[in-house]
């Protein structure tokens, strides 16, 4: 197998047409670069340049090594390359700022499988509200957000997730005429458990309350749906949550009911910030969302 030093040798000569101009880049006499150049010209057989006093010529064998040689440069350059991109993807941190109902459902099932791929990919998840979120991204403290879509969208980018029914979570032990869905009317009269006023969801419910023409008996405000689903199996009134805060487990025994008149839904998306790019661990963890979550 021919030495690379020898290639590397000749492509210098080629190029410049002197032996002393490619010695002198080599940081090598040019006495030990002839005896390269001779001894690749034995090994091949061939005679790589015409000499003179004055000048360099490439011979025709030559002009045709050089196209060889120039080509597996061009590859082996673009394998480095693609070697020290993987190699950025593999190590790293993603900062992600995310809101209780995902963070305790969902995203430890997607931080599990990517992990599997990238161990050396550090997530540092902050669990905040809807709003919370949003402020953590716009001010860097997090790369990307988990949350429903609202104020300062305008100055995110977001990528949908999956929409979702906000629903009517009741214990067993409370009587509801409606098998699939309720209206918001409907529930006048119980006492109703929700988020706190200073967030996504109850800014909803509001709108909501209005569009129906109602006003609920909200008896209890809480930070998160599952101190409100834990209030509910405690018998304490009904909750208003998003349907997602039902697949944490214990609650198999209470009933949600999507709110269908007035709809509330939310939409949940990925957010990033739009005057900078994510980081090549940031994006295959984007990536790794929108696989587990269900959506390319």
């Amino acid at each position: 197998m021919i030495n690379p030093k020898l290639l590397t040798a000749f492509a210098e000569v080629a190029e410049l047409r002197s032996f002393r101009a490619a010695a002198e880049r080599l940081n090598r006499s040019q006495s030990a670069l002839s005896m390269q150049i001779r001894d690749l010209e034995e090994q091949l057989g061939v005679v790589l340049f015409h000499r003179s006093t004055r000048s360099v010529a490439v011979t025709a064998e030559g002009e045709c090594l050089l196209e060889y040689v120039k080509r597996a440069v061009r590859e082996l350059d673009n394998g480095l390359s693609h070697i020290k991109v993987l190699s950025k993807q593999q190590r790293g941190r993603v900062r992600v700022a995310c809101v209780p109902s995902v963070a305790g459902t969902r995203l430890p099932k997607v931080i599990s499988r990517f992990q599997q791929d990238y161990p050396s990919v550090q997530i540092e998840v902050f669990e905040l509200l809807a709003k919370r979120v949003h402020e953590a991204v716009l001010k860097k403290v997090a790369d990307l957000g988990i949350g429903p879509i609202g104020p300062h969208i305008e100055r995110m980018n977001s990528h949908a997730l999956f929409v979702e029914p906000v629903c009517a979570v009741f214990s067993p032990a409370t009587p509801v005429r409606s098998s699939r869905a309720i209206a918001l009317k409907d529930l006048q009269g119980f006492p109703i458990m929700t988020v706190g006023t200073d967030t996504i969801q109850r800014d909803m419910l509001e709108s909501a309350q209005i569009a129906a023409g109602v006003r609920l008996r909200i008896t209890h405000q809480v930070a998160q749906a599952q101190t409100l689903l834990r209030m509910v199996s405690a018998g304490l009134g009904v909750a208003i949550v998003p349907e997602i805060a039902m697949e944490a487990p214990g609650y198999d025994a209470l009933h949600a009911y999507p709110i269908v008149s007035p709809p509330m839904n939310r939409e949940l998306a990925i957010l990033t910030r739009k005057e900078e790019s994510l980081t090549s661990a940031a994006l295959r963890f984007t990536q790794a969302l929108k696989e587990t979550l269900g959506v390319y």
